[in-house]
């Protein structure tokens, strides 16, 4: 439960309209997390132990339309953070709401994320 508030908090944040950051979400690199497909982006001059955002996507809605309405990896090039965006897995563009299948998958991208 300690990762539960900051990614609540980025979740919440990732709605805030940062303008046209020239980038799309094929920019980002795509990364396996226990089978499932996440896009990072990490600034070339990263620094050890920097902040991870996590930006989930809303209902009926994906990474790409996330990456394109917020464009955190502006905000990342000059604030040095990785930023992440997953995908919900119900199949329908959203993330499970009745279990924990996505809270977990969530926790082992931060846990993956870290090394």
């Amino acid at each position: 439960m300690k990762y539960v508030l900051p990614v609540l908090i980025a979740a919440s944040l990732s709605f805030a309209q940062w303008g046209g950051g020239g980038k799309t979400i094929n920019d980002y690199k795509k990364v396996s997390v226990s089978g499932r497909d996440i896009h990072v982006y990490a600034p070339s001059n990263l620094a050890p132990k920097s902040p991870l955002l996590l930006s989930l996507h809303g209902m009926d809605q994906d990474p790409n339309y996330q990456q394109n309405n917020t464009h955190w990896e502006t905000v990342a090039d000059t604030a040095g953070f990785v930023v992440v965006y997953p995908r919900g897995a119900t199949g329908m563009s959203t993330w499970d709401i009745q279990g924990d299948k996505d809270t977990k998958w969530v926790v082992r991208i931060i846990d993956q994320m870290v090394i």
